[in-house]
């Protein structure tokens, strides 16, 4: 559980880097890191699974799951950073 949780820090420490250097610290522009914040934390959380499928014969119903549960992910993320954001 320590590990998971170091895991989704290391992941919202990049999204955030990644849409404070994209989209500055602006307030109007909340709306649009909220979004990019999301985008990346479901492609972080997710894609892997997506290559266990193909590659490694992964059921495609276990990644569909793992994707659900990586999109509840980034809502979460994507509203976290919009109720924060400068």
């Amino acid at each position: 559980l320590g590990l998971w949780f170091l895991w989704s820090l290391a992941i919202a420490v990049v999204a955030a880097f990644l849409a404070t250097r994209l989209l500055g610290l602006d307030p109007n522009h909340a709306r649009a890191a909220a979004k990019l914040v999301g985008a990346v934390t479901f492609i972080a959380h997710g894609f892997g699974t997506v290559q266990e499928s193909i590659w490694m014969a992964r059921p495609w119903s276990s990644s569909a799951k793992y994707l659900l549960d990586a999109a509840l992910y980034a809502v979460g993320s994507g509203f976290v950073f919009l109720w924060l954001w400068p």
